[in-house]
């Protein structure tokens, strides 16, 4: 193993937005980000991580076996482990896990051990959060776009939607959220006053689905979401895609089927970043982003009947 590198040494060149790497059960997605991570070299790193159930037969060595890719950081680097002994859960994980860092620091980079960057990934987020920090409308920045645009005039629009497959986010947003009511149930008149954010029906139908379950779930995001929506608050969405999603599957918590809707290739800019002239949500944008979306499970099953019926049958027996 090499040796732990001082944060003291030269650090010029190296990624100055802390970067925050959940990590849990997955040594194999964990191993492929934390090499994109690697490459971009932050100057603090925190990894986070749940532990075990004690009724998962094996899970306590995924855990240890996953800790392990990310023992050795060879690079100038403040490292900070959060570390859980017990498992605490996906949404207890991600929010203890967040609030303590975000106690800290001012921004900060957010990956999951399956959302695989692109280089181009770092630099836009650290850009992003350094040109709107001003701007409290802006709540979040995301890594993340579906159905990139061919060609765009702008590098990036706003949204009122929370897409956090790789994400960035100030504390300013991260504090007002906490502070604001913890709910997973909404009532009629709360679900009724978001409706205008929505760019589509199809985007509108999805998201009141995952809203009236979402007490069911072990998840946090749902919160997030509704809170950025109700406020009217935005988020950056790059005009391509910067991640990858890896983990879907047997493993994952929530994403066990492979969503062929939402699957693309992850690029760079090759560019200067173009910022829009205004910040507002680009409702005809996203409207076009859900379009792609909802014709691809139109598409995708013509064209590749065996592999649709064979990610539909993987599902069925790992549900």
């Amino acid at each position: 193993m090499k040796p732990h590198v001082s944060p003291e040494e030269t650090t010029e060149g190296f990624l100055e937005t802390p970067v925050v790497f959940f990590v849990f059960r997955r040594p194999e997605t964990t191993a492929r980000v934390f090499r994109e991570i690697r490459k971009a070299r932050p100057k603090k790193l925190y990894i986070v991580s749940d532990g075990a159930r004690i009724e998962k037969l094996g899970e306590a060595e995924l855990v240890s076996r996953t800790r392990e890719v990310v023992a050795n950081i060879d690079w100038p680097c403040k490292v900070s482990r959060i570390y859980a002994t017990t498992n605490l859960g996906l949404r207890e994980r991600i929010l203890s896990g967040l609030d303590e860092v975000l106690a800290k620091e001012q921004k900060v980079i957010v990956l999951e051990d399956d959302c695989l960057p692109s280089e181009s990934f770092f630099s836009f987020c650290s850009e992003m959060l350094s040109k709107h920090v001003a701007n409290e409308k802006v709540a979040l920045v995301s890594g993340f776009n579906f159905a990139p645009a061919k060609n765009p005039d702008e590098d990036y629009f706003f949204t009122h939607s929370t897409y956090i497959w790789g994400w960035a986010i100030w504390a300013r947003t991260w504090k007002e959220f906490r502070s604001a009511k913890q709910v997973e149930a909404w009532s009629k008149n709360e679900t009724d006053s978001i409706k205008e954010t929505f760019a589509s029906k199809i985007q509108e139908r999805e998201f009141l689905g995952m809203m009236a379950i979402a007490d069911t779930l072990n998840t946090w995001d749902i919160s997030l979401a509704v809170w950025v929506r109700q406020n009217r608050k935005l988020t950056v969405v790059p005009r391509i895609n910067l991640i990858e999603n890896i983990g879907f599957g047997a493993d994952a918590t929530h994403t066990k089927f492979e969503a062929f809707d939402v699957q693309v290739p992850a690029s760079n800019f090759l560019r200067p970043i173009k910022h829009p002239l205004e910040t507002r949500a680009a409702m005809k944008l996203e409207r076009r982003m859900w379009r792609q979306k909802a014709l691809r499970w139109v598409v995708f099953p013509v064209k590749h009947p065996l592999r649709f019926m064979g990610l539909v049958l993987a599902y069925l027996k790992n549900r």
